[in-house]
């Protein structure tokens, strides 16, 4: 019981550690902007988030269809993975001849250790 007890208040110890030092390292990072002018990394990078939004959207439509007991309708399911593949057509044609991608450090960084802080609650 006592080392149970001990271990469960070295986690806390070392979540508090944890989340105390994201925080500092959040303080101190600043906003940081890619700029990526590769064709193939455009291709890719576009590929993915729109037919990761398709297929996101086909797993929900699954999960609420099966979870109401229906069928899952095969032609819909082929329309949101079609419209996936056109706009993902759509977007390679005009795409722009560099992407900028931005992230803010610190946003993330706090995030980071609530999400962990959370968790540990």
């Amino acid at each position: 019981m006592a080392i149970r007890a001990f271990l469960i208040g070295l986690t806390g110890l070392a979540v508090f550690v944890l989340s105390r030092r994201l925080l500092q390292l959040a303080e101190r990072s600043a906003p940081v902007v890619h700029i990526v002018q590769s064709r193939t990394v455009i291709v890719v990078l576009s590929v993915v988030c729109c037919m990761g939004v398709a297929g996101l959207l086909t797993l929900c439509y699954v999960g609420w269809t099966t979870t109401r007991g229906d069928q899952v309708d095969a032609m819909a399911v082929t329309f949101i993975l079609l419209a996936g593949a056109v706009s993902t057509v759509l977007v390679l044609r005009w795409r722009p001849p560099e992407v900028q991608m931005g992230w803010n450090t610190s946003l993330g960084l706090r995030g980071l250790a609530g999400a962990l802080l959370a968790s540990s609650a």
